[in-house]
């Protein structure tokens, strides 16, 4: 019955008529994230399985790019509908360049280097936002970065596969694995991704033409990202000799030197020491996100392919071991802001060692195979912060906001680009000790009104405030989760008023 109606091959028009509410049906889930998206395709596959299949089996022995073209596709599609956001730092970079003064002029209450250490990241994206518009720079950087990403993975766990016979199928394996672990890092499109990205291209250099474009790439990257040169040890990747691979690293931490020496002058030690304290000047009782431990990716179901088959190919002692070196130089950090680079290093270790022997003999094991890159593609992705939950209050001209340490504080100036002045900063380090504890005491759900009236805030966005509204603020706004709330010093004086 059920072959009769659902006969992709059938000229019935009902046939055909159930067989497209039916995909559409899956394109609808699949829009609306959802993994029940397979369930109509499953059905469908199922119904038309003998001569569907062998048709999709010719088609992909002919067509062997489609077992990586598809699940990506399915990938992209997921990532680009409801519309993404980057989270955090990419927004800044973005909206840094409709200010004047830069970030002490967007930030307030914190003191900032003489030297800003992205320059060529905040010059580009600004750029880009100024000819189009703030989400559209967004968007442009957060797809080049998946296209980057994508394209270079590809490229090399093609070259550490090359004439094995499931090669289509293990480069897909490696791709949404690695993309299940690591896609919300690479939306984030923050220029380290960039530099991982690169580094990552190592394994492609193999003539001397492509170790100049590597290496003068590279030195741009310096300008773009102050702390390039942990990327550096990625020139144990290039295919070429030692002698060449030592120059490289030498090339690259000398144009380091001379790039930020021209940056920031003889303020250059005084500018990487404010990093540094920033990074670790935090009040007790607050922590970062970015320094959580590496450990944490064994919470990453995609992660653990590429963990136990790195741990397989090292005990059989045939991979390439500079992709399994310079995945522990990372882990050695030991922060989970670097599982976008230790993930495909990883998968690329894998693929360089695997015994030349077939592991899908057989049409229905490569179908089998092809068919469950698309059902991870389609359900083991991490989620995207999406646009639409980002706190996009209108704030007037002047406006002086404090917010949780969170998306808060990097939406806001995205939203009101060149109008207001926000604390914390992305270095919550090197805010004042005072406003530190009064983010503390609003991540916690208690507003210090005395300290934020006194330092001259006018607004407050949150999203844990308890109890009764607090005396000196009203509530202006509610988006979602985000509450928005003028500070008003009168009625705190009043509440201090004894009555006569």
């Amino acid at each position: 019955m059920l072959h009769r109606f659902l006969d992709i091959y059938s000229p019935s028009p009902i046939a055909r008529s159930l067989v497209l509410l039916l995909f559409a049906g899956a394109v609808v889930l699949l829009a609306n994230n959802s993994p029940s998206a397979a369930i109509p395709i499953l059905l469908l596959v199922w119904v038309n399985r003998d001569r569907f299949l062998a048709t999709v089996a010719a088609l992909l022995d002919r067509r062997a790019w489609l077992v990586v073209a598809l699940p990506l596709l399915v990938v992209v599609a997921r990532s680009a509908w409801p519309l993404p956001a980057a989270p955090d730092d990419l927004l800044r970079h973005i909206a840094v360049a409709f200010w004047e003064g830069g970030y002490p002029a967007m930030y307030t209450g914190t003191d900032f280097p003489a030297a800003g250490l992205y320059p060529l990241f905040d010059a580009a994206v600004g750029a880009l936002a100024r000819a189009s518009s703030a989400p559209v720079a967004m968007w442009i950087t957060q797809a080049g970065a998946l296209a980057l990403f994508a394209w270079v993975l590809v490229r090399g766990a093609s070259a550490c596969v090359a004439g094995h016979p499931n090669a289509p199928y293990l480069v897909s394996a490696a791709l949404i694995c690695t993309l299940g672990a690591t896609l919300p890092r690479i939306a984030m499109a923050r220029p380290e991704m960039f530099v991982a990205i690169w580094a990552l291209a190592a394994c492609l250099v193999r003539t001397p033409r492509q170790t100049l474009v590597w290496v003068g790439a590279g030195a741009l990257m310096n300008a773009a990202y102050w702390l390039s040169p942990v990327y550096f040890p990625a020139v144990i990747l290039m295919h070429r000799p030692l002698r060449v691979r030592v120059w490289s690293f030498v090339a690259l931490s000398a144009c380091w030197v001379a790039v930020w020496l021209w940056i920031a002058g003889a303020e250059l030690l005084a500018t990487m020491r404010w990093q540094f304290m920033s990074m670790t000047g935090w009040v007790a009782g607050i922590s970062v996100g970015e320094n959580l431990s590496i450990v944490n990716a064994l919470g990453l179901i995609t992660f653990w392919p590429l963990l136990l088959g790195a741990v397989w190919i090292a005990s059989l002692r045939s991979g390439r071991t500079g992709f399994l070196w310079l995945a522990l130089w990372f882990a050695l950090s030991n922060q989970i802001r670097y599982v976008g680079v230790i993930a495909p290093l990883l998968a690329l270790f894998v693929l360089s060692g695997l015994p030349r022997r077939d592991f899908l003999p057989g049409a229905q094991a490569r179908l089998a195979a092809f068919a469950s890159a698309v059902v991870l593609a389609a359900s083991a992705m991490l989620p995207l912060h999406r646009y639409a939950e980002l706190p996009s209050f209108t704030l007037p001209e002047g406006a002086v906001v404090f917010t949780h340490f969170d998306e808060a504080t990097y939406s806001l100036p995205f939203h009101n680009l060149g109008r207001i002045s926000v604390a914390p900063s992305f270095a919550l380090g090197a805010l004042d000790t005072t406003l530190q504890q009064a983010v503390r005491d609003l991540i916690a759900g208690r507003l210090d009104c005395e300290t934020l009236l006194r330092a001259r805030f006018t607004h407050v966005v949150e999203r844990t405030l308890r109890g009764a509204p607090p005396a000196c603020a009203e509530l202006l706004e509610a988006q979602g989760k985000w509450r928005l709330w003028a500070l008003d010093r009168a009625p705190a004086q009043r509440a201090r008023t004894p009555a006569p």
